[in-house]
C-alpha cells in the first residue's frame, strides 16, 4: 500500500464514522472487515486498536 492508497482509506475511514452514527459501532464489532472494506486491510497476524479521541456531534452545535 502506498502513501496515497492510505490517505483515501483513512479519509473514507473518518468520513464514513462522521455521517453515519452507526458505522464506529460496526467498526468496534468487526474492526478488520470495516478497515478492509474501506482500504485499509490488517495484514493477517496483525492487532488492532480502535481509540475515540474526540466526541463530535455537528448537529449538537446549532
Amino acid at each position: 500500500m502506498n502513501e496515497n492508497e492510505f490517505r483515501k482509506g483513512y479519509t473514507k475511514l473518518l468520513t464514513s464514522v462522521w455521517e453515519d452514527e452507526s458505522f464506529l459501532g460496526k467498526l468496534r464489532e468487526d474492526t478488520n472487515a470495516i478497515l478492509a472494506g474501506v482500504g485499509l486491510p490488517v495484514p493477517s497476524g496483525a492487532t488492532e486498536t480502535v481509540k475515540v479521541f474526540i466526541n463530535y456531534h455537528p448537529q449538537k452545535l446549532h
